[in-house]
Order: C-alpha cells, then structure tokens, then sequence
C-alpha cells in the first residue's frame, strides 16, 4: 500500500508539473522534483516533458540541467523482460540499479 501511494504522489506531480512549458514550468519542477529522487542538488534545472522512471534510484548533483522532453530510467532489470549489459571499468563492473548524476553536467 505504501509503495502505491508513493507512486500515486509521484504521478501526480509529474501529471502536474511536466508539460508547463517557460519559468513558470521551471519554477514548479523547481519546488516539486526533489521530493521524487533519491538526492536532490542545489540549481537543478529540468525542461518540459520529462518522464522518469524510478526516479528513487536517480541522485542529482549540483548545477545540473536536463533538458526537455528527457527520459530518465534507473532500478533493477527483471530477468526476462530487458536485456542488460554492464560496462565493465577501472572499478570493476557498473553496479546495477541506480543512476548518479554528477556535478555541472546539462542533458
């Protein structure tokens, strides 16, 4: 039940707030988003028509812009519905699962 009324909340807002367009969509996005994601920076600046999905495992840094009509998509795969393929890096393997969104970047 509680998972559900999160998603309620969620679609709401996003129903609400995504496609008003100019400073008046900016500033609503501006006061209702970070309660979306799993952190949330300062000066984040999201254009119109974004669709997000499990915007939980999303973390926002600081002075980021993503731009309109963006889609963000992070969470757990579930086996037999997509196809994964995790990069492999200095580090070892990408962890699956969330998306980390770093300093000064637009989208």
């Amino acid at each position: 039940m509680k998972r559900f009324l999160r998603e309620l909340f969620e679609s709401a807002i996003v129903t609400i707030s995504s496609n008003v367009s100019g400073q008046a969509g900016v500033r609503l996005r501006r006061l209702f988003y970070p309660f979306l994601f799993g952190s949330f920076g300062k000066n984040v600046t999201f254009g119109c028509g974004l669709r997000i999905r499990n915007p939980e495992h999303i973390y926002i840094s600081d002075n980021v812009w993503i731009d309109d009509y963006t889609l963000l998509v992070a969470g757990r795969m579930t086996a037999g519905k997509r196809h994964v393929h995790r990069k492999e890096t200095l580090q070892g393997l990408a962890e699956e699962g969330s998306d980390w969104i770093d300093d000064c970047p637009k989208i």
